[in-house]
């Protein structure tokens, strides 16, 4: 490089960090409201005046609310993923692994989840870049690698039998739906405490135990000691410590039942 681009290529340099910054600084503050406020109350106007910009300044990183949304998602894919590939080392029984998938998503809403499952819709994809839509893919691809190798490990071990007439695609495919129809409900929803609901988690746990259950999918809960399996996700997989330098944390009630276990 000659000395006379030095300078340019420096100063390119800044301006892409301080773009990144800027960017970052955007989603941060738009997490936050999703979380608070859940997609009913997001808009790219409460944004720019959480975050102290302009909405055209808005704009010019998030051409759109739906982009700002896709971003959001995309970061959370990669997340997911980061804490997914700890679960392929995890020495358990499959579905042991399957419900430390299910323990991220748990430890992911709800700053994480919202966006994500509204990003699926087409109402989104249709506004959104083609780039963030590709980021979006390819990390979806990277989870179905290992879900469906949870699922076929467990076929492969005798502990799950495929139902007549569906492949182990059209089974993953099942608990995926219902999942993501649970957390979909939610963010369409009015503010689920008004019908009673006050800890989503507890439902996905509690009907997910039954799922599985249902399916056959050994070892039932009537034959293990899921809180045993709990703790260990809890200490080998995710401790706290963790969780923390990823800016994450177990919910209270997740807390307590640790606590009783332990006892």
């Amino acid at each position: 490089m000659s000395p006379k681009s030095q300078p340019v290529a420096t100063k390119v340099k800044r301006v892409a960090r301080e773009r990144l910054r800027r960017e970052n600084d955007i989603l941060a503050v738009a997490r936050e409201l999703v979380a608070r406020e859940g997609i009913a109350g997001f808009s790219t106007e409460r944004v720019a005046e959480e975050a102290g910009y302009s909405r055209t300044a808005i704009y010019r990183y998030f051409p759109s609310k739906e982009e700002l949304i896709l971003a959001l998602a995309v970061e959370t894919a990669a997340l997911r993923s980061k804490l997914w590939e700890r679960i392929e080392d995890f020495d358990a029984r499959p579905r042991e692994r399957m419900v430390a998938m299910g323990e991220v998503t748990a430890f992911l809403y709800p700053r994480h989840v919202l966006p994500q499952v509204v990003a699926l819709s087409n109402a989104v994809r249709a506004k959104t870049t083609r780039e963030r839509q590709k980021k979006l893919r390819a990390l979806d691809r990277e989870d179905h690698r290992i879900s469906i190798g949870i699922v076929r490990s467990a076929i492969k071990a005798g502990d799950l039998t495929l139902p007549r007439g569906i492949s182990d695609e059209e089974l993953l495919f099942g608990i995926n739906a219902f999942v993501r129809g649970l957390f979909l409900s939610i963010a369409i929803a009015s503010p689920i405490g008004e019908v009673g609901i006050t800890d989503p988690r507890r439902v996905m746990r509690a009907l997910g135990r039954e799922f599985l259950d249902g399916m056959g999918w050994r070892p039932l809960s009537g034959e293990w000691d899921y809180r045993a399996t709990m703790r260990r996700i809890y200490t080998e997989l995710y401790p706290p410590e963790y969780l923390a330098s990823l800016g994450l944390r177990i919910d209270d009630r997740t807390a307590a039942v640790l606590r009783t276990a332990r006892a």
